[in-house]
């Protein structure tokens, strides 16, 4: 399971690299007269996308396996949410609960979303230059 989540989680970060590059040619390619200011966005857009994506896995993993061990999220003690867990597991279980706590998936996205903004700039400045270089050359 360990290294299946590895490679989705390596997968996005594919995508998020790629996407901002890539935006203009699919769009060229499917006949929208594109602009440097709609494939800014729509790869902006699809980054964030897979930005919130990749802050969520993590907690919806940590939830999924902690239901499927039996933890209790209704309990009032520790030893109330580990009640129905089997003994071998509780080390397992105590440390997903604890990853859960603290900064939440939904700030985590905001704050990688906010943080990919300069990282578009660039790569979409660096598209346009590519772009006009061509059409200049030609």
């Amino acid at each position: 399971m360990q290294y299946i989540s590895s490679a989705i989680y390596f997968s996005i970060l594919v995508m998020m690299v790629i996407t901002p590059f890539a935006m203009p040619f699919l769009l060229r390619r499917k006949g929208y007269v594109t602009s440097l200011l709609l494939s800014s966005f729509l790869s902006f857009m699809t980054c964030v996308l897979l930005v919130t994506l990749l802050a969520y896995l993590p907690d919806l993993y940590a939830e999924m396996r902690l239901d499927y061990l039996g933890f209790d999220f209704n309990g009032w003690s520790d030893e109330d949410r580990l009640r129905n867990i089997a003994p071998e597991f509780r080390d397992e279980a105590i440390k997903l609960y604890r990853s859960i706590m603290g900064i939440g998936w939904t700030f985590k996205a905001i704050t990688g979303a906010v943080l990919l903004i300069p990282y578009q700039i660039v790569a979409s400045g660096l598209v346009f230059m590519v772009s006009q270089s061509k059409k200049h050359g030609s």
